[in-house]
């Protein structure tokens, strides 16, 4: 065996035995939130429908799982799909939310997100377009009328009646 053949074999080794014991730590798979709830603990999930690192309907399937497992979960964990937002943020859409401010809100006055605004600036900070963000499965849709770059005309609708089948 050559010493980069070696070296390779050692590499692959490390990786596999590091992604077992980070796994435990990092992998956000498990949906029984059952003792986070217990301590009136409080989690918003988010992600970019334009995702092309992490597939956005993993995180639906774990928010959907955590729901079957508690149909309560609705008080203490709510899922926020932003369309056109890349990994994180970016992309052609408004994807800057104060995170930290509706967290603290449901934290310290029990105001639970229903709707939050994204918003989009130019380089110089001036907001360029807003855009409503709902709780899944609920939706934003336009209400015919305004500036469709501005969130206040659009209204949050349940998505259950357009929802399209999963594909098995």
């Amino acid at each position: 065996m050559s010493d980069r053949d070696a070296i390779v074999k050692l590499v692959k080794r490390m990786a596999k035995e590091n992604a077992k014991s980070w796994g435990k730590i990092v992998d956000a798979d498990n949906p029984d939130l059952s003792r986070f709830a217990a301590r009136h603990g409080r989690l918003i999930l988010w992600h970019g429908w334009a995702d092309a690192a992490v597939n956005p309907l993993a995180t639906i399937d774990y928010y959907d799982n955590v729901r079957a497992r508690d149909p309560k979960a609705s008080a203490y964990v709510r899922l926020f799909m932003e369309p056109g937002v890349e990994h994180c943020d970016g992309g052609p859409a408004p994807s800057d939310v104060p995170w930290l401010d509706v967290i603290t809100r449901w934290v310290e006055n029990g105001v639970a997100p229903s709707r939050v605004t994204a918003t989009k600036s130019d380089s110089t900070g001036k907001i360029i377009m807003s855009r409503p963000l709902c709780a899944y499965p609920g939706r934003a849709v336009y209400t015919g009328k305004g500036d469709t770059r501005d969130a206040a005309n659009f209204v949050c609708r349940s998505g259950a009646e357009r929802r399209a089948p999963r594909p098995d």
